[in-house]
């Protein structure tokens, strides 16, 4: 039944399943009402827990898990989400529950997706129904613990390098940050740079000095990381999150009444970004002009990750709030921006200038051209490229104006 070219051959293993008749006798409203809490177990299913009990290859990350063939495919909890395939014609087709999934990619027929997820037979109704007593199953996130353990995340646990100016000069040369802004990070605690052994895929020592942004949850207690690579290797650069971070959080500054870092300071707006580089090239795109980001949370989802978006805002008590989302422009960043758009028809969209994909993107286009001013940058491109491009940037949702999509 499984579909091994979606997922990878499984190792060959021998799930041993006992099987007994029951006979259950329910009236009608109770069959209906019994019916309905199988299929909704069935779709509570931790996805996780089953392919790796099934013997499917997944990768750990955070408190996440990929597929080993196709990294963009992401089990969290009892819903997935591929993010390759967002682009398609039917993206919704590419993201739900577990029983969509064992539907979608694992051929299986809705009620044997059901058994197979809780062992109970609906074919029939529940009136002498057969009844699949399995063995036992991983739905929650305290068994998979016991299958994969993670520590929890704590900063004592990494090699901190004092000499950070590998991350200092990756950052202004390579992606065009301020230096002063680097600096403030460091002071402030929200940079780090971390030194890590591995071997790569010929088994030779790689040595590596990746930055490290924290995650901090509402305590003000340092709860994760986001990481990024200062290298490339076969032309990608390694990203991440360190391995026992706190599920639901993501790297986020909070700044004052007067734009300045301050952990204490009350929450009236709150921006959703990609990666941790994009939240930082805001701030200093933001700081150009002369509104200031006063009394804000800026997260970074290291990805698309609703978790982190629903967490933060919960966690961080800023349900009322006024929230923007600030992702990449490009599909993927707009299906996940009509996502939350169709759940909060009020959220607020910031999207970079143009043709920019992101916010560092557009940074660095700045910056390239000389200019620290939006107006003389337009200037430059209408010059080196005629009216039509000039065109492209006033029509594109550039973020100091509000629109709907």
């Amino acid at each position: 039944m499984m579909n091994a070219g979606i997922l990878g051959a499984p190792p060959k293993i021998e799930v041993v399943t006992e099987k007994r008749d029951i006979t259950v006798k329910y009236d009608e409203n109770e069959t209906e009402q019994k019916r309905a809490e199988v299929i909704d177990n069935a779709r509570n299913t931790n996805l996780a827990g089953y392919l790796l009990r099934k013997g499917v290859p997944l990768v750990r990350n955070g408190r996440r898990y990929k597929s080993e063939v196709h990294d963009s495919l992401v089990f969290t909890d009892n819903s997935y989400f591929w993010n390759s395939k967002q682009d398609n014609k039917n993206p919704k087709e590419y993201k739900g529950n577990a029983i969509d999934f064992l539907t979608r990619h694992m051929g299986f027929q809705f009620n044997e997706a059901v058994r197979e997820l809780t062992g109970i037979d609906i074919t029939n109704g529940l009136n002498a129904a057969s009844h699949l007593i399995p063995e036992k199953g991983i739905n929650t996130r305290a068994e998979i613990k016991k299958m994969t353990p993670l520590n929890s995340f704590s900063l004592d646990n990494l090699t901190l390098e004092k000499d950070t100016r590998r991350t200092a000069a990756y950052l202004n040369k390579t992606r065009h940050i301020d230096n002063m802004v680097i600096k403030k990070l460091f002071d402030a605690k929200y940079l780090y740079q971390q030194y890590v052994k591995h071997a790569d895929k010929d088994n030779r020592d790689i040595e590596a000095h990746n930055i490290l942004f924290p995650m901090y949850d509402e305590k003000g207690e340092v709860v994760g990381a986001e990481t990024a690579g200062t290298l490339s290797y076969a032309g990608k650069r390694f990203k991440g999150v360190e391995e026992g971070s706190k599920y639901g959080y993501g790297f986020n500054i909070i700044l004052n009444l007067s734009g300045l870092f301050d952990r204490t300071a009350p929450i009236s707006k709150l921006y959703f970004f990609e990666s941790s580089i994009d939240l930082i090239s805001f701030i200093e795109l933001e700081g150009k002009k002369d509104n200031l980001l006063s009394n804000s949370l800026l997260v970074s989802m290291a990805g698309l990750k609703k978790a982190v978006f629903d967490n933060m805002i919960k966690n961080f008590k800023c349900e009322n709030a006024e929230k923007y989302i600030c992702v990449d422009n490009d599909t993927a960043g707009l299906n996940f921006t009509a996502l939350i758009k169709d759940e909060d028809p009020d959220m607020k969209i910031l999207s970079p200038i143009g043709e920019n994909k992101d916010w560092n993107e557009q940074l660095t286009g700045m910056k390239t051209h000389n200019t620290n001013n939006l107006d003389e940058w337009k200037d430059k491109i209408k010059t080196e490229k005629g009216n039509s491009a000039l065109k492209d940037i006033e029509n594109s949702k550039h973020y100091e104006q509000i629109e709907k999509i």
